[in-house]
């Protein structure tokens, strides 16, 4: 029996992106009865209904985003002086009307085209703390609630066609919600696996490939606050740092469609998820860079059937990255 990089074909998910999730956590409240005259459908493209002006309090939060962070001092800009038409903001309530929060789209901040900044700014005793900061092209606040706040929505244009994502609060942060489960039956064979020396030999070859070695060197260098893109910390902002703290392995390595390889890793430390990230050379030189970094589309009996059918890999601290 082959280790899973030559069975990933039949048993791991190969798409990166995860559109039209669908799913309601367990702990989602019944939704509670909200302004109708809110508006809770937001745009890069569309003026919002009731623009906020943004205080010197919600700067500062917003200033604490890398991305922002960056961009003022390439611009050599103080929070007194940032452009007014860097940010439009709205006043929304995710929670009880007694707490007010802020969406807020970057327009001045350059993220590609089709795609801005969208920030959920939470009030705290000290002024705002960013709960959600993701890149997309449209935001939807949903009815549905996950630990007392709404749930969120995002949009954005890819290959011609619009993906989404959710988003659910996990009591201090808005995370990715998984892919919805339903009654499918696991993909993963029960059972452990065994594997010969010659096939365990040719498996590891796998974290002698430069794009895996990046992927480590990328967490690293996250970590650290040291060299990456703009949009390699936004993509990576979106999970828990925890995870990039922990070894992982790689469960496969696959040619996209689009250039570049997916590469499907679970954390050692963090086996709960198992994500899928996509390693783009971007110039002639073969300069490596993330170019999207999501939830595989594996299921919690999945994830639990790879945790045992391949122990022996997932419990190598000495081979994996």
């Amino acid at each position: 029996m082959n280790p899973p990089i030559f069975l990933s074909r039949r048993i791991l998910a190969s798409s990166l992106f995860l559109a039209g999730l669908l799913i309601i956590s367990a702990n989602a409240q019944i939704a509670q009865q909200t302004d109708s005259t809110e508006q809770t459908s937001f745009s890069m493209d569309s003026p919002f209904e009731k623009p906020f002006t943004l205080s010197d309090i919600a700067k500062k939060a917003l200033a604490t985003d890398r991305n922002i962070a960056r961009a003022l001092k390439d611009s050599q800009l103080s929070l007194e002086n940032i452009p007014k038409d860097w940010f439009l903001a709205s006043e929304v309530h995710l929670g009880p009307k007694s707490e007010t929060d802020l969406l807020v789209v970057g327009l001045g901040i350059s993220q590609g085209p089709n795609r801005a900044g969208f920030w959920i700014l939470r009030p705290t005793a000290q002024g705002y703390e960013i709960a959600l900061a993701t890149i997309a092209h449209d935001l939807t606040i949903l009815e549905t609630r996950t630990n007392r706040l709404r749930d969120i929505e995002t949009h954005f244009l890819a290959t011609a066609q619009t993906q989404g994502r959710k988003y659910e609060f996990d009591g201090q942060l808005y995370q990715k919600s998984p892919p919805a489960q339903g009654d499918q039956p696991s993909r993963i064979p029960d059972g452990v696996a065994q594997f010969t020396p010659e096939q365990l030999k040719n498996y590891y070859l796998v974290y002698t490939n430069s794009d895996v070695k990046y992927l480590r060197t990328l967490f690293d260098a996250y970590l650290k606050g040291e060299v990456g893109t703009d949009e390699e910390y936004t993509i990576l902002d979106q999970w828990n740092k925890n995870y990039y703290r922990s070894k992982f392995v790689v469960l496969s390595r696959n040619r996209n469609t689009f250039g570049g390889t997916l590469i499907t890793i679970l954390f050692q430390e963090r086996p709960d998820r198992i994500f899928v990230a996509w390693i783009y050379p971007e110039d002639i030189e073969g300069k490596l860079t993330l170019r999207g970094f999501d939830l595989g589309n594996f299921s919690d009996e999945d994830i639990r059937r790879t945790r045992v059918r391949y122990r022996e890999l997932v419990e190598d601290t000495q081979h994996s990255m």
